[in-house]
């Protein structure tokens, strides 16, 4: 039986120590955090099946909760039901990551055109120490938490662009957009490059410049599009 909080050879989740929890509004809400993150931190792995029984066990919870938190999983994109197997966390295919890429893409030059527009000092600030903290979590080599300020990062931009349309196709993408930035954070020099990326939509914010934000935004994201062709190979396997 693992010890690490991976799935066993069968696939399954093994029992373990109870992971420590926090406060939240119904149990429901509770063990979709606690799965969800731990689909996000790679802890389960595409393919890795999500057995209730084993997952009460795990989080001390009922099957009720686990279910209906599995079945929220499944709306987020982040897994599927398959015949004879039950809930499996959801194997992203190249074709799949390409297509969501593209969309976050094309969202977030016009997030950060709209920012340039209306940003003010104080955001400016803001965007700043949030990147100092990213690069404090990547220098000590924490990358999940580095991965939590990056997402702050974009997510801040989005809501300068003021606009409630854009926020919400955004929240319905974000799961999947969270599962491929856990990938793309461990290849190669990636993470740094991204820091780079990260100054120039920054300085381009600064400026209040909506054609130089447009491009930095468009190109950070093209850039973590071209690192994932280039790795998949490495991605698919899970060795990243």
């Amino acid at each position: 039986m693992a010890s690490d909080g991976r799935a066993s050879a069968t696939g399954e989740l093994a029992t373990e120590e109870p992971l420590k929890v926090q406060r939240f509004p119904n149990l429901t809400e509770q063990a979709y955090h606690l799965l969800r993150q731990e689909i996000l931190s790679r802890r389960l792995r595409a393919g890795d099946r999500l057995v209730e029984r084993t997952l009460g066990d795990r989080y001390r919870l009922s099957k009720t909760p686990i279910r209906e938190a599995i079945a929220r999983l499944e709306r987020d994109g982040l897994v599927v039901i398959v015949p004879s197997q039950g809930a499996v966390v959801r194997r992203l295919a190249l074709g799949e990551v390409k297509d969501l890429l593209e969309c976050r893409q094309a969202l977030d030059a016009f997030a950060a055109r709209r920012a340039a527009e209306r940003i003010q000092r104080e955001d400016v600030v803001e965007l700043e120490q949030m990147l100092v903290a990213a690069e404090r979590e990547r220098v000590n080599g924490s990358p999940e938490r580095y991965r939590e300020h990056d997402a702050a990062f974009h997510a801040r931009i989005r809501e300068m662009a003021s606009n409630a349309t854009l926020l919400r196709v955004m929240e319905s993408l974000e799961s999947q957009v969270r599962l491929v930035m856990t990938s793309t954070t461990g290849l190669p020099g990636r993470v740094g490059a991204s820091m780079e990326e990260h100054r120039r939509i920054l300085e381009a914010l600064r400026a209040k410049d909506p054609d130089a934000a447009a491009l930095a935004a468009s190109e950070h994201v093209a850039r973590m599009l071209e690192a994932v062709e280039e790795y998949w190979p490495v991605i698919e396997r899970g060795d990243i």
